[in-house]
This record gives C-alpha cells, sequence and structure tokens, in this order.
C-alpha cells in the first residue's frame, strides 16, 4: 500500500487530459474538391484497356419489390450525361431502397466530371439522397480474347528418294487391218 496523502497506482494507462479550452479554435476546414482519380498504374499489356468506375450509393423511396432498375439506370444516365450502358447497378437493398450504381467512364477527365455531375446531383429528387461523395476507381480491362488459332497440319513425312523412272512401255499392237483382194 502507498503511504498515507499518496494515491494508488491506476491499473488502467494514463489519459491526457482534454486541450485547453483557452486554446484559439481551429481554422474551418477548407471546401473538399471532387475526389482525383488514382495514380496511372503500369503501363498496359497490348490489348488491355484502363477505364475508371465512379461508385456512389443512393437511397429513393419505395420499396424493393417496386425499384424500377431500368427507369433508375436511365434517370442517372440523364443526369450525369452518360450513355445508358454506361450505368450499372451494382446493389439494390432495403433503406427505403439502397442503391449502388457504377458509372464507366473512359478517361481520367470523364471520370472527374461524373464523379462532380453525381456530388451536384445527390440530394436532388432524380437521383435520391447520396450516401457519402461518389469514389473513383481506376480498372484494367483485359486484352479481348483473339480468335481460336486454326489447327496446325501434320509435319511432313519423311522424304524419300524419288522412285526410278519407269521403263517406257512398248506401243499397243494396231489392229490388223484386212489387205484388198487381189
Amino acid at each position: 500500500p502507498p503511504p498515507p496523502g499518496v494515491p494508488s497506482p491506476s491499473p488502467f494507462p494514463s489519459v491526457p487530459p482534454p486541450p485547453s479550452l483557452s486554446q484559439p479554435p481551429l481554422s474551418p476546414p477548407l471546401p473538399s474538391s471532387p475526389p482525383l482519380p488514382p495514380a496511372l498504374p503500369p503501363p498496359l499489356a497490348p490489348g488491355e484497356q484502363l477505364v475508371y468506375n465512379v461508385i456512389f450509393e443512393s437511397i429513393v423511396e419505395g420499396t424493393v419489390e417496386t425499384f424500377n432498375e431500368t427507369e433508375y439506370r436511365y434517370l442517372v444516365a440523364a443526369e450525369l450525361g452518360v450513355p445508358v450502358e454506361d450505368v450499372v447497378i451494382d446493389d439494390v437493398a432495403p433503406a427505403s431502397v439502397l442503391i449502388r450504381v457504377r458509372v464507366l467512364a473512359r478517361t481520367a477527365e470523364d471520370a472527374a466530371t461524373v464523379s462532380a455531375s453525381a456530388s451536384e446531383s445527390c440530394g436532388s429528387d432524380s437521383l435520391g439522397e447520396c450516401q457519402g461523395e461518389p469514389e473513383t476507381q481506376a480498372v484494367i480491362l483485359p486484352a479481348p480474347s483473339s480468335p481460336p488459332q486454326p489447327p496446325s497440319l501434320p509435319p511432313p513425312l519423311p522424304s524419300s528418294p524419288p522412285s526410278p523412272p519407269m521403263p517406257a512401255s512398248p506401243p499397243p499392237p494396231s489392229p490388223a487391218v484386212p489387205s484388198p483382194p487381189s
């Protein structure tokens, strides 16, 4: 036991005291700009293609059963100015309706534009209430598979010496011609 008037050591690690309230307040954070796409990956192999996915989640009213995925894809495409083929609904889950959307962008600049448009459109009636900021991922698409190669020919047979020429055969006998009567 410690001597009288000395507190006993605590079995818990000490926690530093909170910062003094007399310190000046921190400056407000600067407004954030849209996230930049990641740095470029290593050089691509022949036929590979680098594309970007801009991913965001949004909540819209309704139920999973009544959610029209095709209609929402067209809505996202129109709102973000991208082809509908580039809009993929990755997941639809209950929460009203929680939608995970992936938009294909073919360049880093397009990805930044789509991401900024998605950020601006979040909270609008069209996209619903987005959950956080859009995320951009660089993706390497594999080279298209080449057509199958035709089967290879069998190896040539070993060459043999040429055969000797065949002897000329005698001409066939000519039919007998009757001689004129004398």
